[in-house]
This record gives C-alpha cells, structure tokens and sequence, in this order.
C-alpha cells in the first residue's frame, strides 16, 4: 500500500491535463488557494474534555494561519443529540475563516431525526460553492446516501453530474469533499466499513477520470494518508479525536496552485521548546560529565507515554548545547533494575541495538519537517546512525563522537557530539540565523520488565518530525 504516513508532508504533484492547457495558452498565473481540511472532531468519542480542547486548540491554530477556508470532513460530534450540536456550533463561532461542513455518518445518521437536524442547523447536507478566488469550486457531498442509498440520493447524483459540466465549461477546478473515503488502498478492493460500495466505487471513479476535479478530502477513518489516482490527490487528514495510527492531531494544509497541489499536516500538540546555549568550550569526552560547561547546558527530561515524568532511579536526564561546530548532548539515564549486558550486539548499525536493555535515541529533522537523521547509541557503547531518507542502515555514516561510563549496573552516562556538517550538508553555528529553531527529538528505549518509551516531544510520535520538538540557538549565539 502506497501512503504517505507523514505527520507533516510536502507533496508536489501534477493535476489534470486541462490546467495545462490553461497554462500553454499564456493565462496570467492566478493565486494559489490555501486550503484547512479538517476530519472528525467527533467530540466525545473516548475523552470529551481532552478531544473538546484539542478542537479549541485547532481552531485557534487556524485563527493565526494564512488558512483562506476550512473544510471539516464529517463527524462532528461522536454523540449527536442536539445540546451537543448546539455546542459544536458554539465552538466553531470562533473560527474566523469562511468553515464549509461535510456531514459523517455520526452526523445524520446516528438517531431518529438526525438527517432533519442537521438541515436545520447547518443547512443543505451535499451542495457546492465557490471557494476564495473564485478559481476552485468546492463540491460536498454526503456518502451516506451512497453507502446506504435513498430516494434523496439521485438529487445528490444529478448535482455531482452537473457541477462536473459547469467546471469543464468554466475551466474551474472542483475540490471535492466528502466523509467516507472512495478506496482506501485499491480501486478494486474488497467492501468495508471505511469504503463505498464497489458498484458506487465505480460509477463515482468512471466519471472522476479526466474530470476537472484535483483533490477528494475524506475522513471517518481516523488516520492520516493520501496517494494520487489519476492526478486526483485523495486525502484523508489529520483530526483531533482518536487517532488509530498513533500519528498526532492537527489538520492538514493544502495549497492549491494551477498545476500544483501542496500539502502539510500542521500538528496541534503542545510542543517543547527550550533556547540551548553556545557552550564555551567541547567536553572531554570520556563519558564522565565532570567538566562545567554541563553547567551552562540545558536540562531536558524525558518523559513517560502518559507525559509524566519517570520516578528519579528510572529517570534519563540530558544536557544540551552546542559550539559553533556541533551539538553536544550530556546524559544520565537510571534504571529501577540491574541492567543485562549482551553479547549478541554487533558494534555499528547492528538492528539488534534496539533490544538492548537501554537505549539513547536522537531524531533530527530538516527544515521541511519531511525527513531526520536519525542516532542511537546504548548503554555499552554499540551505535546505529541511518537517515529516513535513505533505506540502507550503512548509507549513512557521520563522524560523531561519544564516550560512555558506566557508573553502576543500574546507572550510565554518556557525552556525545555531533557535528552540524555530518547532519546537513552547509550548516554550522556560523549560519543558522537569528534565534534558529531545529526540530529534534530525544528518546529512550528501555527495557524493565517491559519495554518502555520515553522522549522529550509527545511519546507515542517520536519518529514523526512535525511533532518534534524545537532547539532554538539564541540571536548571536548570545
């Protein structure tokens, strides 16, 4: 299957042919249309308050964005009584963008009547209207009436049918924007909860070929992807309610540009964030953090999946800066229990490394938040470095340095640097600009009866770059 599992992606992908042809013919280059699409808020599904303040949080993400329109894919409310409805559009009267609704199946078809309320509370239930611009047409339908037809579903045809007509005579493009997903994997694949109906499946993709729609928004299954069907990008986008591929909560940014679609998931977690200081000298690096300059270094503990701090005798604490030719990074991690030595682990890229009873782990990201380069090193010195981009543990080896001591069989330190150079071609201190912020992540695998996970960002995305958290360099280094 072929998904781009991206907390943030950047896709740069060729739409239909007739928008080509608008630009063979010398057509003066109209803006782009940023566009929010948003899936299932569906407050209420397993934590009201936390799913509530996520939406809260999402909405004011978007007030600050350079988002033009929103586009919410269905499922609302996990539970759609109306003082739950009534308090969805509460929460959504402060949004400051133009919001078109998509209704889910939560929506309307959940209790007696709910197709009734949702007409008169937000309006028509499939339609279409001009986006900003005026160069993209937004077509909503409902795929409940094609999941589970009614007499009302050959009105929702006949509108599809025509808008797709206007927009070939108009040489609009149509964002077409719906709950359930038309596949998921293959065209051809089997029928499911998630899915339409094969025979609908059909129809609906015979008459999206050479159409002059360049993107299906869905959502309702509560994970995060997206691929390409004959220049259509399909996207299912990110939510702020269960996520069932562990992948964050956020939305996703489209850019529709003429021939180009653009997209980037924009994460609503809260963050950290922490100024490291430019250290006045490099340590020794004997594994041994006696020397001061880890007194001018930043702390950063790690942190358990629930985002609580670890007991002290189970804690993994690390100092942080730089020079102006690398990271340095200082850590004492403590165990609760004696910790097994292993003769099975190969010194270098050895994929037996991550069952070592504990484990330092180091993500950093580039500036697209697309990809990172990724350290390990454990507690008796074997190491592993590979990048996201490059599928070979060995096509990649940077030069970096570290010194580990063991102080007892429950407790290890290392020191560690890590030359800018060996991370992104060009960069050093002497360039990273005013008040620079590296995304990065640190971690720790460790073993105590099970296996546990601890990291600085948001425990269960510790490898998705747009959940990262930021290393700001001060202005000058100061």
């Amino acid at each position: 299957m072929k998904k781009l599992l991206l907390a943030v992606a950047v896709l740069l992908i060729g739409v239909s042919a007739f928008a080509q042809d608008a630009m063979n013919k010398g057509e003066a280059k109209k803006p782009p249309l940023i566009l929010a699409q948003l899936t299932d808020p569906q407050i209420g599904f397993m934590d009201w308050d936390d799913e509530l303040e996520r939406f809260r949080q999402e909405i004011a993400f978007l007030n600050k964005s350079d988002c033009q329109v929103v586009v919410i894919c269905g499922d609302m409310m996990h539970f759609t009584h109306r003082k739950n409805m009534e308090l969805f559009q509460q929460e959504l009267s402060r949004l400051k963008r133009p919001v078109f609704l998509v209704p889910g199946n939560h929506d309307i078809a959940q209790v007696p009547d709910s197709r009734a309320q949702w007409l008169e509370m937000f309006g028509p239930a499939y339609y279409a209207a001009d986006l900003p611009g005026g160069n993209y047409r937004l077509v909503v339908v409902d795929t409940e009436l094609w999941q589970h037809p009614t007499d009302e579903t050959a009105q929702m045809d006949a509108m599809f049918l025509e808008e797709l007509e206007k927009a070939r005579e108009s040489g609009k493009r149509i964002v077409l924007a719906a709950h359930a997903a038309i596949f998921i994997e293959s065209p051809d694949e089997a029928e499911n909860y998630s899915n339409l109906p094969k025979e609908r499946r059909e129809w609906l993709l015979g008459h999206l070929a050479g159409s002059p729609v360049v993107a299906y928004l869905s959502g309702h299954t509560h994970t995060s992807f997206s691929f390409m069907w004959k220049d259509i990008l399909f996207s299912s986008g990110d939510n702020t309610s269960v996520t069932f591929d562990c992948l964050g909560h956020g939305f996703r940014r489209i850019v529709l540009d003429g021939e180009w679609v653009r997209f980037r998931t924009i994460p609503i977690e809260t963050l950290p964030s922490v100024t490291i200081p430019l250290l006045t000298s490099e340590p020794r690096i004997d594994g041994i953090l006696d020397d001061e300059l880890w007194k001018e270094a930043t702390e950063v503990v790690l942190l358990r999946h629930d985002g609580t701090q670890p007991p002290e005798n189970d804690r993994a604490t690390l100092r942080v800066g730089w020079t102006r030719d690398a990271f340095v990074i200082g850590a004492v991690c403590r165990s609760p229990r004696a910790l097994e030595n292993s003769s099975s682990i190969g010194a270098h890229d050895d994929p037996n490394v991550f069952k070592a009873d504990d484990l330092l782990e180091f993500y950093f990201g580039d500036r697209e938040w697309s990809s990172y380069r990724r350290l390990a090193v454990d507690f008796e010195g074997h190491f592993w470095d590979s990048s996201s981009e490059i599928k070979q543990a060995d096509g990649w080896n940077p030069q970096w340095k570290f010194a580990i001591n063991r102080t007892d069989d429950r407790s290890w330190t290392a020191e560690i640097v890590i030359p800018f150079k060996e991370l992104w071609d060009g960069l050093d201190g002497n360039n990273l600009g005013e008040n620079f912020a590296w995304r990065v992540n640190f971690c720790r695998l460790h073993r105590k009866g099970g296996w546990e996970r601890q990291s600085w960002s948001p425990p269960s995305f510790f490898f998705i770059p747009s959940v990262f958290g930021s290393l700001v360099f001060p202005a000058g280094g100061d």
